[in-house]
C-alpha cells in the first residue's frame, strides 16, 4: 500500500519565505521548506494497481496556467489548534482544478473523505502538542500581513507520503503540466 496526495509545488522563494515566517511561531513544529506545496486531494492508501490507475485518470485532467494567492495566516481547530496554515485564496481557476483532481481519483476508483475544500498551505503541524490557543492565535494576529504571495500555476504534482517518526516525506511521483493557454 502507499499513501497518496495531488498537490500543487510551490516555487523555492515562496516556500522558503513561508517557512521563515513558520519558524516563528511559538508552539508545534514548523513544515520544512522541501513539503511545503497546497494539497488539492488526499487519495489515502491505495494499491500499486490503484496508483496506477489514478496516474491515468490524472492524465486526463486538462486545466491552464493560473494566478494563486496566497493571503494572510489562519488556524485548524480554534480551541485546540492542529494546523496553522497560509491561506489560499479561492478561485474558479483552483477550484474547477481540485474538483478536477478529485473526479480522477472516484474514477480510479478511490473513495475520498467527503470534506469540503479549503484551500491552505500548512506552515505549522500543532499534532502532539495541542497547545491552548492563545500563543498560536496571537502569532496567526502578529504574522498575518507577512503573507502576500503571488504564484503562477503551470500544472499539478502526485506525490507519495510515508511517514516517519520525524514526520512525513513526500516524493514527486507524476507531474501534470498544463497546456500554454492562461486560464483568465
Amino acid at each position: 500500500m502507499i499513501r497518496l496526495f495531488a498537490a500543487i509545488p510551490l516555487p523555492e522563494e515562496v516556500r522558503e519565505r513561508l517557512t521563515d515566517i513558520a519558524i516563528d511561531t511559538p508552539v508545534g513544529r514548523a513544515v520544512d521548506a522541501d513539503l511545503v506545496h497546497l494539497t488539492l486531494s488526499f487519495f489515502g492508501e491505495v494499491t500499486e494497481p490503484q496508483g496506477a490507475d489514478l496516474h491515468a485518470a490524472l492524465l486526463e485532467v486538462k486545466g491552464a496556467p493560473f494566478d494563486l494567492s496566497l493571503s494572510g495566516l489562519g488556524v485548524f481547530g480554534r480551541s485546540r489548534p492542529r494546523i496553522a496554515y497560509a491561506a489560499v485564496l479561492p478561485s474558479e481557476p483552483l477550484m474547477r482544478l481540485q474538483a478536477k483532481v478529485a473526479q480522477a481519483g472516484r474514477a480510479a476508483g478511490l473513495e475520498l473523505e467527503a470534506r469540503r475544500f479549503v484551500p491552505h498551505v500548512t506552515l505549522v503541524r500543532l499534532s502532539g502538542h495541542r497547545p491552548e490557543a492563545a500563543p498560536i492565535a496571537d502569532f496567526v494576529v502578529d504574522e498575518n500581513d507577512a503573507v502576500e504571495e503571488s504564484v503562477e500555476v503551470t500544472g499539478f504534482c502526485l506525490y507519495r507520503s510515508t511517514l516517519h517518526r520525524d514526520g512525513p516525506h513526500y516524493e514527486r511521483l507524476h507531474s501534470y503540466p498544463f497546456g500554454a493557454v492562461r486560464d483568465v
